[in-house]
């Protein structure tokens, strides 16, 4: 079953002063997004964010409702992917077949590389702390090396192995703590680096758990690491490594970062959920929100986090926690579908709701909602409902067509027409009688089928800028198709 969760905000709520509105703004939520294409990892820094895929990636982030890509740097490596870490004001890039990179930061918007070392390639994860970078590589199948460079020559100075493959790492102190997937389950490893030239395995831990390990930090004496579900580690002795908690998430946790007393999870299809983490005996999640399209590494500074993958969403935490929950209600079981948007209007929600169709809501009590219809519609092929907009007593849908559904009486929805489209339909917007509808389509670059969604920009290889706007179509209320009808600025705005 999926639930319906009231949260109510200035937006929805207008003249509902009196039942107690709660501002949207006043809590976790999500702000803008970028599409960024196979990120690998973010850092941010001050009001930009710098990706690691291949390339360095520059995102102006200081309006975070409209990221924006400055500058692309190149890294000199043949594949994508990578990793990025910012050390005391400069930046340092390893690429997933490529040497380590220094970048200075002196002009953000323009890093220089002002240092670069070929020791040691593809590290799968690494950390810098004072004159040390410690890199976690898997070197053979079921086969961790951890590595100890010496920043001021950039030379190995000391490694050990230990097995599984995926790894990251995380020091403190003296000690470095190697986490990764094995053939069964994962484990960590307390690595000794006293003596940077002979780092030694002094204990592990692992768990039958047969996960991926998405990230791992260390704070005081306690472990985080990201495997499917949060697992709380004690470090008190680095010798004598303890489980001390799991926590269930939402989702397949992923990358994870530590602000305050709150854990950031990068929750894939889920997008970010926070932990508290000030009491050490007791963990739970205070705060969850969904992204545009999942993303498993994560950044979180100043007030924002970015999470990314194929695309970059970034998310407001100055309040890590969720709005209060009013009131739910169970709505039917999408297998492997999701629920598209919410349309409230006067006491009623009307869901876009997969291959459901229309669902309309009774929140006239918001403590106690009441589904009291379904509606199915045309779309089901490809895509399924997704967006709607509701006026004139019709409610307009998108997926695969633009579905119309008489709502005079919402509570008997009565389907209309189901009217093609050219592309997959993905967003709708009503206004002044006119329904504005957004489709996608596939472009093909040489061999790459490049996906183009509004307002994206995509870099290409020989530096051209290639900027898109999805086809737009334009039907009147009756569902007859018109042509060069200009929508206006706001509804784009909206739809972007």
């Amino acid at each position: 079953m999926i639930a319906l969760v009231a949260l109510w905000s200035t937006c929805l709520c207008g003249t509902a002063a009196a039942q107690g509105c709660i501002n949207y703004d006043d809590y976790l939520h999500w702000v803008g997004h970028l599409d960024t294409y196979e990120c690998s990892s973010v850092v941010i820094s001050g009001g930009y964010a710098y990706l690691a895929s291949g390339h360095l990636r520059v995102v102006d982030i200081s309006d975070p409702r409209d990221p924006e890509i400055v500058n692309t740097v190149n890294m000199q490596s043949s594949c994508g992917g990578g990793n990025v870490v910012l050390s005391g004001g400069v930046l340092y890039y390893m690429g997933s077949c490529s040497g380590l990179r220094v970048l200075d930061l002196s002009d953000p918007e323009s890093p220089a590389i002002v240092e670069s070392s070929e020791e040691l390639e593809g590290a799968t994860d690494f950390v810098i702390v004072g004159d040390y970078l410690y890199a976690a590589d898997q070197t053979d199948y079921n086969e961790t090396t951890l590595y100890v460079i010496d920043m001021s020559s950039f030379e190995i100075v000391g490694s050990v192995e230990t097995w599984g493959f995926s790894p990251t790492v995380a020091v403190s102190g003296t000690h470095a703590y190697v986490v990764r997937r094995g053939q069964i389950g994962w484990g960590m490893t307390t690595v000794d680096v006293s003596d940077p030239a002979a780092p030694t395995v002094i204990d592990d831990i692992g768990t039958a758990d047969d996960v991926g390990v998405g990230g791992s930090v260390v704070h005081g004496t306690r472990a985080f690491v990201g495997a499917g579900d949060v697992y709380v580690i004690d470090i008190t002795d680095p010798g004598d490594l303890q489980l001390l908690a799991q926590v269930d998430m939402e989702g397949s946790a992923g990358d994870v970062r530590i602000s305050g007393d709150h854990l950031y999870v990068a929750g894939g299809g889920q997008g970010l959920q926070v932990i508290d983490i000030s009491d050490p005996e007791s963990y739970e999640i205070v705060g969850s929100v969904a992204s545009f399209i999942g993303g498993s590494s994560l950044d979180v500074s100043g007030g924002h986090a970015c999470v990314t993958g194929n695309v970059m969403n970034v998310i407001n935490t100055v309040n890590p926690e969720s709005h209060p929950e009013v009131g739910s209600v169970e709505l039917p079981n999408l297998g492997l579908q999701s629920a598209g948007d919410v349309f409230v209007l006067g006491d009623y929600a009307y869901l876009a709701y997969g291959d459901e169709g229309l669902l309309v809501v009774d929140v006239s009590d918001r403590e106690n909602p009441v589904h009291v219809a379904t509606e199915e519609t045309s779309s089901g092929g490809s895509w399924d409902s997704i967006d709607l907009v509701v006026m004139n007593s019709t409610a307009y849908l998108v997926g695969e067509n633009l579905d119309v559904v008489d709502v005079t009486d919402p509570e008997n929805p009565e389907f209309i027409r189901g009217i093609e489209t050219d592309g997959l339909a993905y967003h709708v917007s009503g206004s002044n009688g006119l329904v504005y509808v957004l489709s996608q389509t596939l472009y093909p670059e040489g061999s790459l089928q490049i996906e183009l969604s509004s307002r994206v920009v995509f870099e290409l290889l020989g530096g051209a800028l290639l900027h898109a706007i999805d086809e737009l179509h334009s039907f009147d209320h009756l569902g007859q198709q018109l042509v060069a009808v200009q929508p206006p600025p706001s509804l784009l705005c909206a739809a972007a």
